[in-house]
């Protein structure tokens, strides 16, 4: 039996060097350069966590992002704006998305006139996507300094949902593998149930962390 479950997990940093501007709007060599924060994208790192059960679970991050470009944050902002919607797996409406999904594999066995769960076999993959920042040249320090603001605050964010996942499929999974039932038939009904049970936990969690932080404007992750 498998079922699958959506939403989140941290990322990785890369640096890329901007040239600071002057008062004058040309080259300022005076001025120290800024580095702009983006995630590392097109990545994909694997992990285990663990379940309050003492159970393991291997855990596959992916990070995929959209290019943006622009010298000043009115243009990144508008960037984004038109480039959010073309990304694969974005959230129409929002920079950043984040999608979680748990599958479950198990197998039964019998004893003594009951049906109880032999071996678990537990994933959960989660899938990021970013904008990443291509600055124009002549990029200034203001977009800079707010850009790396803004990144971080995403993923702040966005770590907020990959914990409503791992919550999620813990309960899944440490709930099914305290199964037992007098038919395995049962036992399957039973499992599909607790499956069901921390999809609507997990999503309802997701709504009302983003209703909590206005989609994480109030943890800093808008770019005005």
């Amino acid at each position: 039996m498998r079922r699958s479950l959506t939403r989140s997990y941290g990322v990785a940093l890369t640096m890329l060097a901007v040239a600071a501007l002057g008062a004058s709007g040309c080259s300022d060599e005076s001025i120290e350069a800024v580095s702009i924060v983006n995630v590392d994208c097109d990545s994909s790192t694997t992990s285990q966590i663990q379940t309050p059960g003492g159970r393991s679970v291997p855990m596959t991050v992916t990070v995929a992002c959209y290019d943006v470009s622009g010298r000043t944050v009115e243009d990144v902002r508008a960037s984004i704006d038109v480039r959010r919607g073309l990304a694969p797996k974005a959230e129409d409406g929002f920079d950043a998305a984040t999608h979680w999904n748990f599958r479950i594999n198990w197998t039964f066995r019998t004893a003594t006139g009951a049906c109880s769960v032999a071996a678990l076999r537990p994933t959960l993959e989660v899938t990021f996507t970013y904008p990443r920042l291509r600055p124009a040249d002549g990029a200034s320090q203001d977009l800079a300094k707010r850009w790396n603001a803004y990144i971080a605050a995403l993923q702040q964010h966005e770590a907020g949902h990959q914990q409503n996942g791992i919550d999620a499929t813990s309960t899944a999974v440490d709930g099914i593998a305290a199964l037992r039932a007098p038919t395995c038939a049962e036992l399957e009904q039973l499992a599909e149930a607790r499956i069901a049970q921390a999809t609507a936990t997990g999503d309802a969690a997701d709504r009302a962390y983003d209703a909590a932080t206005d989609h994480g404007s109030s943890q800093g992750a808008n770019l005005p």
